[in-house]
């Protein structure tokens, strides 16, 4: 009897991301009352452990790197010997890291989850260019901002000075807004974001001035302490309740600046703190901001290394103590700082302090004070910025070039330091990664992880007992008890496992969840046996794909609207939620955990592939395209207000083409966002209120902003979906099926067309397109709208056009590639034109780079007559084959002198090896006048088209020859040549009257074979022909190179003696003296011509009987009289050799 193995769904098939204090005593179900999932796991479904290597360690801590390279463009950067400026780096928590030279600004995502989505993230490295300043541009002074799984990240940055440039999206640098701080002179220190729509800037003498951008529009508001008679006032009654509270000084240097995580998703403000060189303060900053605490916290310091290093007695004003740098933990604030020691003189001790923060104010006192077990010389200590990461019972503390490690559970120990072996590294920058582990960024390295190996209290996801990935364990208890519903009786899953298919596979998950592994794994045995014939259409792909369409089309079970709508056999409920927004956010999590109990339980790398209508798809492309429409629906949701309008609106058009109505107290907007498998109808309803609008006359500026606003929806719902697709499970569709034999529809399900930009979906964004341009466009005054719309045309564009890259990589090696890449082209250009058309370089070069239009690119150097981007073109796409395409478009063109003339000489070698007309020019300006001869050489023998030309070359070959060789290498080039230039002169010799009479023009006459030269001088329209012209033809069919050889020699010699008869009239001779009678005529003239030049006319006659056989002799041969008078000449000449052999 088979024993399934319980292993092979371990907890091992996911990648822990939870935090290292995750309790133990989290709840192991992940069932509602007769539901499949719970809606509150945060899945990360196939994401596979990099393979890490470790870079430095200690006993207990380790450096290691992610596995994955870095983008190029970062590489290139650290690798340059020849930087423009310093170098430092960030990391967020969401996954995305920037670096600072110069002004260059790279921002990339690191956070990946699979090879294929390595690839993704390399592509994904955009190169942003930073404000004008006279001084050092940092990281610290830049935010990445959003960048989760439905965004696509923005960017702001800020200068030394106080100019600030904010990016809407990282993708496009073109699209960026600038403004001023006006900061009156004083110094950038640091930048924090507060959510995704403000950040704050602190100056070097603690100035605060909060940035926000509403509508896009960049605005700065400073930030005050309580002044004047109303802060006075306010003061006092703060005195009275919580004790005096000193105002820092105005011009008090910053330390630190943090902002604490927001209570609750939806919190209006930010908690921020701010730790001057002496006071900590409290700010709350919202739509008005106000400094609600404030605590001398540099007092408290040194109060506290009195107490546990000096003496009583010793007076703490005496001390220096500098404050370094703060954390904001959920526990409290952490406190850096550092003091001279009092028993080593010249070196500073460190301490961490915790204070225990609450409601009303600062407290004024340490929760906790220890003094870590290293010191530090002063003066290395003086000359560094010292920086603080206190996640959990750890605290690093960054110096230069080492990092050091404190035990904050057991600070009585000594402090751990890892150091960067190479002189030459050091640390650029750090930060709390996406799963909330501490990553460094070095100079060598690029971004390491930095591992405690044995977390303080924290137990690992292999010793917890449940089965869910790691990162599904850190959530809030309270939330996970609202989300679950754990009374699921045994009864329940018995049910389930008697039911169909469908059913036993969703009673798998839940026993899954439950921890239930040998039961699990002996059920997905029974349903789907390994030893079965899983093929195409099979039961497993059938089922695995209804079951995802179920989570994602769940019913909200709590909704007490539904109660009646909800058909009775729905057992699916992955929510308890009443708002729409949490109630996607809970599928999303649910169909995230599906995914992931597919693989654990080894059935995803069984699925091939289903039927879809009237073709083929692969299954792990249908569950992939569920969980992106849940994306999709969440942004959809996620709109201000007038989106949201326009959003419902499209959203009760779809809901009543489907003939559905909504039973009352049921909005259009809950039945449309139920069913999310069919969410893609929403496309054709934006794009079809637009033509409703455009039929009914509506004015001008209500279809702009109605286009606007379509755009804007548009771009959000897919761009979500793609800025998010790198974080899914992989489309992996198997390249085998039973057995390792293919099965009939693998190609076709190697095919993928993204739902949202393929297929149906793409002729619709190509009619908004449409709108876009030629509706709303022209009836735009110029400003803000006409650059917003431009802006969303190249944006509808890159979504086309991603779609078709996406699909063209899935049909790499089949059939369809090129019809599908001839549709990619001829469309890329018709997207991308407009742009350039209207004058937005910088827009259709966006474009045209990353999809790699030359064509496009080319244009638009032309346009501007910019050398240098073309330049940079050419080194840019040097493995692209953009310098051929340059150069073919210029001989295209017909621009030849500016190919030479404009581009690059080593490119341009290369590419004229094709084209011998070019070459020799390129030759000539290098001085290879040897090469360059042997290329007109060349030339002229393959001209055919003009004899000029052929001349020309001829001539030019001659002079090379005599530039560039000597002795007898040139003296055979000049008699190579020399037969060539003596069929140039025959054919220019041509008598006027033989060209007129064949309509060849004299000045633009083509090359003449011999063959044809030689008939011509011999043609009957050469009336004034002698037997000199006959001589020549002779001699011609003697020396030309002909293609057949001495037969066609041989003919074309009896051809010019028959046209020599035929000159003269031979009926009137007298035969009594045949020789004196015929010397008149051409043919003896030409034999005596011969013979005057030394030539012997007996080897270039023909026999007689073949000469009389010639059918233009013919007529002549029948008559006895000339038959005479050609043999005695015949016998004359042989005499006469005769004669000359005996001489």
């Amino acid at each position: 009897m088979y024993t399934p193995q319980v292993n092979a769904i371990s907890r091992e098939s996911f990648s822990a991301r939870g935090s290292p204090r995750t309790s133990a005593t989290k709840s192991k179900s992940a069932i509602k009352s007769r539901g499949l999932l719970s809606s509150s796991f945060s899945a990360s479904p196939g994401a596979g452990l990099h393979t890490s290597r470790i870079i430095e360690e200690t006993q207990e801590y380790s450096l290691e790197s992610l596995g994955s390279p870095l983008p190029v463009l970062v590489t290139e950067v650290l690798s340059s010997s020849e930087r423009s400026g310093e170098v430092s780096v960030q990391v967020s928590e969401r996954g995305w890291a920037w670096l600072v030279c110069g002004r260059r600004l790279f921002v990339w995502r690191y956070a990946q989850s699979s090879s294929e989505a390595a690839s993704r993230r390399l592509a994904l490295c955009r190169e942003l260019t930073l404000p004008p300043s006279d001084l050092a541009h940092r990281a610290e002074l830049v935010q990445v901002l959003g960048g989760s799984e439905v965004h696509v990240p923005s960017c702001l940055a800020v200068s030394p000075e106080g100019t600030l440039r904010f990016w809407p999206s990282v993708i496009y640098e073109s699209s960026s807004t600038e403004s001023n701080a006006d900061l009156q002179g004083q110094e950038c220190e640091r930048l924090i974001c507060l959510g995704d729509s403000s950040c704050l800037l602190a100056t070097t003498t603690s100035t605060l001035v909060l940035v926000s951008w509403p509508g896009g529009a960049l605005g700065c508001r400073r930030l005050a302490p309580p002044a004047g008679l109303l802060g006075g006032i306010g003061r006092r009654v703060s005195s009275l309740i919580w004790g005096a509270m000193q105002t820092a000084g105005a011009e008090e240097p910053l330390v630190s600046l943090r902002a604490a995580a927001p209570e609750e998703p939806d919190c209006i403000g930010h908690t921020v703190y701010v730790m001057t060189a002496r006071h900590l303060q409290r700010w709350w900053v919202a739509d008005a901001e106000h400094m609600d605490s404030q605590l001398d916290v540099e007092r408290l310091a040194r109060d506290a290394f009195v107490q546990h290093l000096w003496s009583a007695d010793t007076a703490s004003e005496e001390l220096e103590v500098t404050l370094r740098d703060l954390w904001v933990t959920n526990v409290g604030i952490v406190v850096l700082a550092t003091a001279l020691s009092p028993t080593q003189p010249g070196t500073a001790v460190f301490a961490i302090g915790v204070l225990e923060d609450s409601v009303d104010r600062l407290p004024r006192q340490w929760s906790r004070f220890d003094v870590v077990q290293y010191t530090l010389p002063v003066e290395q200590c003086a000359g560094t910025e010292l920086r603080l990461l206190a996640p959990g019972e750890r605290a690093y503390i960054q110096l230069r070039r080492q990092i050091l490690c404190v035990n904050l559970s057991c600070p009585s120990e000594p402090a751990e330091t890892l150091r960067l072996s190479s002189p030459s590294d050091q640390v650029l920058g750090w930060g709390l990664g996406a799963d909330s582990a501490p990553l460094v960024f070095t100079s060598h390295h690029g971004l390491l992880r930095l591992n405690a190996r044995a977390p303080c209290g924290a137990t690992t996801v292999a010793d917890t007992s449940t089965t869910v990935p790691g990162s599904m364990l850190t959530m809030d208890q309270s939330r996970l008890n609202q989300s679950l519903n754990v009374s699921m009786t045994q009864a329940d899953v018995d049910e389930l496992t008697s039911g169909g298919p469908k059913a036993r596979l969703r009673a798998a998950c839940i026993l899954y969840c439950r921890n239930e592994l040998t039961r699990c794994a002996e059920l997905v045995e029974e349903l789907f046996p390994r030893r079965s014939a899983d093929g195409f259409d099979s039961q497993l792909d059938k089922t695995v794909a209804d079951l995802s369409a179920d989570v994602i089309n769940d019913y909200p079970a709590s909704d007490p609207r539904w109660a009646e709508a909800m058909p009775h056999d729905a057992t699916v409920s992955t929510t308890n939620s009443l708002i729409l927004l949490n109630q996607l956010g809970d599928k999303r999590e649910a169909h995230q955990l599906y995914l992931a109990f597919l693989r654990a339980v080894g059935l995803w790398d069984r699925l091939t592939g289903i039927s879809r209508e009237d073709s083929a798809v692969a299954t792990t492309q249908v569950l992939r395209e569920h969980h992106e429409k849940i994306l999709a629906a969440m942004a959809l949701t996620n709109q201000s207000a007038q989106l949201g309008q326009v959003v419902d609106d499209a959203v009760t058009r779809v809901v009543e083409e489907r003939g559905e109505v909504p039973q009352h107290p049921l909005t259009a907007q809950d039945v449309f966002f139920r069913h999310l498998s069919a969410v893609d109808d929403i496309i054709g309803a934006l794009v079809g209120l637009q033509e409703e609008l455009l039929a009914t006359g509506a004015p001008p500026r209500d279809l702009v902003q109605l286009t606007s606003d379509t755009n804007t929806i548009l771009v959000r719902m897919l761009t979500s979906v793609s800025a998010a697709a790198a974080d899914l499970t992989p489309e992996q569709t198997p390249t085998t099926g039973e057995e390792g034999s293919e099965w009939p529809q693998q190609q076709q399900c190697r095919e993928r067309q993204p739902w949202g930009t393929a297929g149906p979906a793409r002729e619709l964004l190509h009619r908004q397109y449409q709108i876009t341009l030629k509706q709303a466009l022209p009836n735009t005054e110029t400003g803000a709208t006409r650059t917003s719309l431009y802006q969303q045309l190249l944006e509808l564009a890159d979504l086309l056009l991603s779609g078709y890259t996406v699909q063209l990589e899935s049909l790499r090696g089949v059939e369809r590639y090129a019809a599908v890449e001839a549709e990619f082209e001829k469309d890329r250009y018709q997207l991308i034109h407009p742009l350039l058309e209207a004058e937005e370089y910088e827009r259709a070069t966006s474009l045209a780079e990353k999809y790699l239009d030359f064509r496009i690119l080319v244009e638009v150097c032309e346009k501007t007559n910019s050398t240098e981007r073309r330049n940079k073109y050419l080194t840019q796409f040097a493995d692209k084959g953009f310098a051929d395409f340059l150069f073919n478009w210029y001989l295209d063109q017909g621009r030849r002198g500016q190919l030479l003339s404009q581009c690059r000489r080593a490119e341009l070698a290369g590419f004229l090896q094709e084209y011998r007309g070019l070459r020799w020019l390129n030759e000539l300006e290098a001085g290879r006048y040897g090469q360059a001869g042997d290329t007109l050489e060349q030339c002229a023998t393959s001209e055919t088209e003009f004899l000029t030309r052929k001349k020309t070359y001829l001539s030019l070959a001659k002079l090379c020859a005599l530039a560039g060789r000597q002795g007898n290498e040139l003296e055979g080039r000049l008699a190579r040549l020399q037969p060539e230039f003596e069929l140039t002169q025959l054919q220019e010799q041509l008598p006027l009257s033989v060209l007129e009479a064949h309509g060849i023009d004299p000045e633009t006459m083509r090359v003449l074979s011999a063959r044809e030269l030689i008939l011509l001088y011999v043609s009957p329209e050469n009336v004034d022909a002698n037997e000199f012209d006959f001589e020549r033809a002779l001699e011609l069919a003697g020396s030309a190179e002909l293609g057949g050889g001495d037969e066609e020699r041989a003919e074309l010699r009896l051809e010019i003696w028959s046209r020599a008869v035929l000159r003269d009239d031979w009926s009137g001779l007298r035969t009594e003296r045949p020789l004196e009678s015929a010397q008149h005529t051409l043919f003896v003239r030409t034999v005596r011509g011969l013979a005057m030049t030394g030539r012997r006319p007996a080897e270039l006659l023909p026999p007689l009987e073949q000469l009389l056989a010639a059918p233009p002799l013919e007529e002549l041969a029948a008559d006895p009289s000339f038959t005479f008078l050609l043999r005695a000449i015949y016998e004359g000449v042989e005499r006469e050799d005769m004669d000359c052999e005996a001489a």
